[in-house]
């Protein structure tokens, strides 16, 4: 064995340009697969992340059905068996109650369509990341019930200025209609024209007043400690909960535009790397074949002398093997290089890249992740292509007689 893995070392060098080739090939197809799946991902987990931060949270308690079809009738007064258990999961660093509902805002001279959002201030800001939105005034202080916060867009569609009043006039739990002046305390801007046109931020206690709630909410927003306790978490409240009627939701269920998005995106960048694999293993194909032939009249007087067929065929697994080796080592190594230094320096986009990330919801940042799972999968799939090119070239030699072999030219 140790002869022949000599000799297959010698082989790989005795014609050293056509050997670099195939070793740079290698090492090209897994630096480019291993950085742009971790730019890819790690750019995924920073939006999914910031935008769970932003508002969502990283899950929501509701009762089942109300995602499907939202409305003040599915909603739930939270008891003190929901409140342990959420305190005794180590995996959740917060929560926050909330109300959602709709509504019709009017100031003195013009009036435009609402979605409220109804948050407890002292809980969300363990919750979300919203108050630092806050561009002029002031976030909603606890103690001021009927204060609110409305986007930029909404207060110049208003025509109104902070501090002004404003009266909200919605239909209530009980089929009331709700009508209530409340304050604008602050103007938020999320960086989306539309959300931040028609959004209304609300004490919940002022909107359990203006609802008729009498301590009814829609959910409970749910931060965690990190985003991948997010399956076993929900696992867990659903497990607990869905006897009760509720169900613990992700941001794919509270999210669907940004999954689909993310999949779609996803599904191209496979498409890709499958082609950049089928590329290179067509490469490899062809050297290998180059250099089987080539050596046909070599195999050909080994094969005369008593060297079995088996033999040749395992020293050019072993060539093979080599060459693999040496360019997961080389490849690897360099893409981890630039991972951590994308890892460690995000890319901030500008100009026309930047606006095209906004439009998709995205903030216009690139990063990455040193996921283990990335290297992993691009050097299995290198040596799935490196052990499927060296099938033919093993046939051939198989197949090679002695005397062909020598009278080859």
């Amino acid at each position: 064995m140790k002869i022949l893995l000599k000799l297959a070392w010698r082989n790989i060098w005795r014609n050293w340009r056509r050997s670099l080739i195939t070793l740079i090939a290698i090492i090209f197809a897994i630096v480019l697969s291993v950085v742009m799946r971790g730019i890819q991902l790690g750019t995924y987990e920073f939006n999914i992340k910031t935008s769970i931060e932003l508002f969502t949270g990283y899950l929501q308690l509701q009762l089942q059905g109300y995602n499907d079809n939202p409305s003040l009738h599915r909603t739930f007064k939270p008891d003190s068996s929901i409140i342990k258990e959420l305190i005794d999961i180590p995996q959740i660093k917060g929560f926050s109650p909330r109300i959602y509902s709709g509504g019709l805002i009017n100031s003195k001279s013009n009036s435009t369509g609402a979605i409220i959002f109804a948050i407890d201030p002292v809980n969300e800001s363990k919750v979300s990341s919203f108050h630092t939105k806050i561009k002029d005034g002031e976030f909603i202080a606890p103690d001021n019930t009927f204060d609110i916060v409305v986007g930029k867009r909404m207060l110049k569609n208003l025509n109104v200025n902070i501090g002004d009043t404003v009266v909200i006039l919605t239909s209530g739990y009980d089929g009331s209609m709700g009508n209530y002046k409340f304050r604008i305390c602050g103007a938020f801007s999320m960086g989306y024209s539309d959300f931040d046109g028609i959004a209304v931020f609300m004490h919940i206690k002022g909107a359990d007043e203006l609802l008729s709630m009498n301590g009814r909410i829609s959910s409970i927003a749910i931060a965690l400690n990190n985003l991948r306790d997010i399956p076993i978490v929900k696992e867990k409240l659903n497990n607990k909960f869905k006897i009760s009627g509720y169900e613990a939701l992700d941001w794919k269920n509270l999210m669907p535009d940004l999954k689909q998005l993310m999949e779609l995106d996803d599904i191209s960048a496979v498409i890709y790397l499958a082609i950049l694999m089928l590329v290179v293993a067509f490469g490899i194909l062809n050297t290998l074949l180059m250099s089987v032939t080539e050596r046909f009249r070599e195999f050909g007087v080994l094969l005369a002398i008593g060297i079995k067929h088996q033999q040749l065929i395992l020293i050019l697994i072993l060539e093979v093997f080599l060459m693999t080796l040496i360019g997961i080592i080389v490849g690897t190594g360099l893409s981890y290089l630039i991972n951590y230094y994308v890892y460690l320096n995000p890319i901030n986009l500008s100009g026309d890249f930047a606006k095209i990330y906004e439009e998709f919801g995205f903030i216009p940042q690139i990063h990455s992740t040193m996921d283990i799972s990335i290297f992993l999968s691009t050097v299995y799939s290198i040596i799935i292509i490196t052990a499927i090119s060296t099938i033919y070239p093993a046939y051939r030699v198989m197949k090679l007689e002695a005397l062909k072999g020598i009278r080859y030219t």
